[in-house]
This record gives structure tokens, C-alpha cells and sequence, in this order.
């Protein structure tokens, strides 16, 4: 025969299974992303310096300057000299078939704390319908906040509840930050 504490044990450990395997799999974002960068064809201070050192995030986006397409890349309290960013070689993608996140806009650069380079939607996850909601610099290259409902997110620590991309790598050539495609 079975005992109580035996259900209770189980459905005690089954509950915290299904918590944790949710929690993981909700950080990730669903929204598609596929963004390529040639710091060799782009060689950008900024960026590099978010992605190979703790220096910081950047906020990337797409945008049209004097009639192109091109992608921006912007830093609180610093600015890029070569920004925008005109991709005009066979080896980059199109600008046009960049998908740079959920709201046009990553906040891209390494966290010492997790080790690696972590990307994330610039989209506020709890202002989901709300297009206001794109995250500004909060003091400093490290935290943003949402303009809508004022929540701060510390982008060192896995971003605090913000939508973290799979896949952000450099290779010491290309940044790649992909997702669903």
C-alpha cells in the first residue's frame, strides 16, 4: 500500500520539475532574430568592446540614413564615429534580411558573470502590446528600463526577465546572434 507522505513526496517533486523546466524555457525568446556583424568589414570600438570584454551592452537596430538601410549600433554614453553601418560585401547578409529581434532592436554584450556574450529583445516581455515599450539606457551601459511600466533590468545578471536569445557567438570575425530560423 501506499503512503501519504509517498504522494505527497511525489507530487511535491513533480510540481518543482514542471516550475523549473517553465522558468528555463520562458528566459528564451520565441520571437525570430537572425542578425550578422563583421567587425573586420565594421570595425566598431563599441560594439566590439560590449562583446569581447565587460564593458558595457550595445543597443543595435535597423534604420534608412540619407535613403539606405543600415544598421545602428548605440552605447549609453558613447557614441560610435562609424555608425550606421552600411553592408556592402558578398560575405554579409542583406541589411533588408536582417530580422534584429522582436522590436527591431538587440541589446547585445558580454556578461563576466555568466561568461559569455548574451542578446537580448529591446522590447519590454511585460508591455507586450504596447509599441512605447522599446527599453531605454537606465544610467549606464548596464541596465535599461521600460519607459511603459518602469521596470529596470540589469543586463549583467541574464537580464532580469528580459527574452534572452539561444545563440549569440563571436568568432573573432563575425557576431552572430540567431534565433528560430
Amino acid at each position: 500500500m501506499i503512503s501519504t507522505k509517498y504522494i505527497v513526496n511525489l507530487l511535491i517533486c513533480s510540481s518543482l520539475t514542471l516550475l523549473m523546466s517553465c522558468g528555463a524555457e520562458s528566459m528564451y525568446s520565441g520571437h525570430q532574430c537572425y542578425f550578422i556583424f563583421s567587425t573586420e568589414m565594421h570595425p566598431s570600438t563599441v560594439l566590439t568592446g560590449s562583446i569581447t570584454g565587460d564593458d558595457g551592452f550595445c543597443l543595435v537596430y535597423k534604420g534608412i540614413d540619407k535613403g539606405v538601410n543600415k544598421v545602428f549600433v548605440e552605447k549609453y554614453g558613447t557614441t560610435d564615429e562609424n555608425s550606421p553601418y552600411a553592408y556592402t560585401t558578398s560575405i554579409e547578409p542583406t541589411v533588408e534580411s536582417l530580422v534584429i529581434g522582436w522590436d527591431n532592436g538587440l541589446l547585445i554584450g558580454y556578461s563576466a558573470i555568466e561568461g559569455k556574450i548574451l542578446a537580448f529583445d529591446r522590447h519590454c516581455p511585460r508591455c507586450e502590446n504596447s509599441a512605447k515599450a522599446k527599453l531605454q539606457w537606465n544610467g549606464s551601459a548596464k541596465s535599461v528600463k521600460c519607459p511603459v511600466c518602469g521596470t529596470p533590468y540589469d543586463l549583467s545578471f541574464s537580464g532580469n526577465g528580459l527574452e534572452l536569445y539561444y545563440n549569440a557567438t563571436y568568432d573573432g570575425r563575425f557576431l552572430r546572434v540567431v534565433n528560430g530560423r
